[in-house]
């Protein structure tokens, strides 16, 4: 998690280039979702697997939903005669957050649907010395259940 910041900040600046054309708004895009699910995927809690296909799947679809909504609302934007210049100016700029916004609550579900459905395992809070003694014991700490 130490990553996130300072690599979205990158993606961010990226993303809010003014003036980028269909290429650099895929690009970008795929960038993101790319970086979401790295992050995800080495921050998810292991004791519920996540299969190499579901993590393909997952990546694939966040990178479809992201790149149809930031090409789909960039395509109409422009096109909104009704609004004023400046108005239209504020939801072109708001163009990556609806794409970014929606294509992370996607990959959020997809990659810890399973934490959500099957639960993670909680283990009990212990001090050194109930560590120690189980240690010696040659027992493992055993997870309270999911």
């Amino acid at each position: 998690m130490s990553c996130f910041v300072i690599s979205n900040l990158i993606v961010t600046a990226g993303m809010l280039t003014p003036g980028l054309q269909t290429t650099g708004t895929l690009l970008w895009q795929i960038t993101n979702q790319s970086l979401n699910v790295a992050i995800n995927s080495a921050n998810a809690n292991k004791s519920t697997a996540l299969s190499t296909s579901t993590l393909i799947q997952s990546y694939f679809l966040a990178v479809s939903a992201s790149c149809s909504v930031a090409l789909g609302l960039n395509s109409l934007v422009p096109r909104l005669k009704r609004i004023s210049p400046g108005t239209r100016t504020v939801l072109t700029r708001l163009v990556p957050f609806a794409a970014v916004a929606s294509a992370g609550a996607l990959n959020v579900f997809l990659m810890r649907g399973e934490e959500i459905r099957k639960g993670i395992d909680v283990y009990p809070s212990l001090n050194e010395d109930q560590k120690q003694q189980l240690a010696k014991e040659g027992k493992d700490i055993e997870s309270l259940g999911k």
